[in-house]
C-alpha cells in the first residue's frame, strides 16, 4: 500500500475521532503494517538479486544466536560455515580467492547483512502483527468481528515463517522461493482488505459487474507476480535478452524438455518456459486491467478513493510493462530488477484496494458516544 493512501485516510480525521473508534484505529495500524510487509517483500527481491540468500544457511539460529557476529571470531565462524555448507570448501585450508570458491570476508559481510536486515525486518513484523492481535482479542467488539480474521493472518504469518526456513535449507529451490513470495503476496493482499475494512467499518457489500472485472485483474496479477518470482528463482532474465522474440524465436525451442523428470518440473525449473510464460502473460495482465478500468469508470457508485485509485493503476500498469522489457534487455542490473520487482507489488497492492472499493458501499460510521 501506498505511502500516499495512508497519508490521505490519516488527514481524512481528526485524531480525537480516531481514539474514539478503536477498529478506525486499529485499521490504520493494519495499513502501516501492511506498508512494512511491502517493504520486507522489496528487501526479500534485494537478498535474491544481490545473490545473499545462502549467505546465512543456518535457521532460525546463526552459529548458535539470534544476534549477529559480533567478534572477528564469530564473523570467521560464520564465514568457516558458509563455505563448507555452501561453497564446499574451508577457507582455513585455502587463500582467499575465487579460483577456489572462496569469496573474499568483506563481500560476504556485506552478503550477511542484506540477509539478517531481511530477516530483523520480517521478525519486526511479527512483533507489530502480534501486537495488532492482542488488541483486536482485548476488544469484544473488535473481536466478534475481525478475530477470525486475525487468526487466519496468524496462521499465514507462521506459514510463511516456516516457509521462509525450507527455503533456505532447500538450497533456494524455485518451487520454494515461489510459495514464499505468494504467501507474502497473500498475506500482504488480505492486510491491506483488512485494514480498509476496520477503517471504514464497511459491512454493505455492494457487488457490480465491475467487481467481477476487478477479481480478474488481480487474479490474472497474483498469477504474474508468481511467475515472475519462478523467472528470479531461475535467473530465466538472464538469457534471450531479445524483445519482442525470445533468441528470434515468437516460440522458442526447449518449451518442454525431457531433460525434467517428471515432466511437470518443466513449469518450476524450464527457464525458457517460465520465462515465455512470464512475457506473454503480461499482456493477459493488460487486457484485464484495461478493462477494469473501462468498465470501472463508466459504472456509478464508484467512491472518489475509488476513482483515484483506478486514475493510477493503469499509470503504474504501463510502467511496470516498460521497466520488464527493460530489466530484460539490459540483463537483469540490481537496481532495474529491484525496480521492477517493486512495481509489481505496488501494481498489485492498488488492485487489492480498487477490488475493496468495488466490493462494499460507503456507510457513515455512527458517532461515537
Amino acid at each position: 500500500m501506498r505511502i500516499s493512501s495512508t497519508a490521505v485516510l490519516l488527514s481524512e480525521t481528526s485524531s480525537a475521532e480516531l481514539l474514539r473508534h478503536p477498529a478506525r484505529r486499529l485499521g490504520i495500524w493494519t495499513l502501516w503494517l501492511a506498508l512494512l510487509v511491502f517493504g520486507l517483500m522489496i528487501l526479500g527481491g534485494y537478498v535474491r538479486l544481490s545473490g545473499s540468500g545462502l549467505s546465512i544457511p543456518e535457521w532460525p539460529i546463526i552459529n548458535g544466536s539470534l544476534l549477529p557476529p559480533l567478534t572477528e571470531a564469530d564473523w570467521q565462524a560464520v564465514y568457516r560455515t558458509y563455505h563448507i555448507v555452501i561453497e564446499g570448501v574451508d577457507p582455513s585450508q585455502h587463500y582467499e580467492g575465487p579460483a577456489v570458491g572462496i569469496i573474499p570476508m568483506e563481500r560476504f559481510q556485506v552478503m550477511f547483512w542484506i540477509e539478517y536486515a531481511h530477516r530483523f525486518l520480517a521478525a519486526l513484523v511479527g512483533i507489530v502483527f502480534l501486537a495488532l492481535f492482542l488488541q483486536v482479542l482485548r476488544i469484544a467488539s473488535l473481536r466478534h468481528r475481525y478475530g477470525l480474521r486475525f487468526t487466519w493472518l496468524a496462521v499465514l504469518l507462521l506459514v510463511q515463517a516456516v516457509l521462509g526456513g525450507i527455503v533456505v535449507k532447500s538450497d533456494l529451490k524455485p518451487e520454494m522461493v515461489t510459495a514464499h513470495l505468494g504467501m507474502a503476496s497473500l498475506f500482504l493482499g488480505l492486510l491491506i482488505w483488512t485494514g480498509l475494512q476496520m477503517y471504514d467499518a464497511r459491512q454493505v457489500r455492494h457487488t457490480t459487474s465491475a467487481y467481477r472485472w476487478a477479481v480478474v485483474a488481480l487474479s490474472a496479477t497474483t498469477l504474474q507476480i508468481l511467475l515472475g518470482g519462478l523467472v528470479a528463482a531461475n535467473y530465466a532474465g538472464h538469457f534471450m535478452n531479445t524483445f519482442p522474440t525470445m533468441g528470434g524465436y515468437w516460440i522458442p525451442p526447449g518449451l518442454w524438455s525431457s531433460d525434467f523428470q517428471p515432466a511437470i518440473l518443466n513449469v518450476f525449473h524450464n527457464k525458457v518456459l517460465v520465462q515465455f510464460l512470464h512475457r506473454w502473460w503480461a499482456w493477459g495482465v493488460f487486457a484485464a486491467v484495461t478493462a477494469l478500468v473501462w468498465v470501472s469508470w463508466r459504472a456509478p457508485g464508484v467512491s472518489v478513493r475509488g476513482r483515484l485509485l483506478l486514475r493510477s493503476v493503469f499509470s503504474v500498469l504501463v510502467l511496470q510493462l516498460l521497466l520488464g522489457i527493460a530489466t530484460l534487455l539490459l540483463q537483469v542490473p540490481i537496481a532495474l530488477g529491484l525496480m521492477h520487482q517493486a512495481v509489481g507489488f505496488l501494481l498489485f497492492a492498488i488492485l487489492v484496494a480498487i477490488t475493496y472499493e468495488l466490493r462494499y458501499a460507503s456507510v457513515a460510521l455512527p458517532r461515537a458516544q
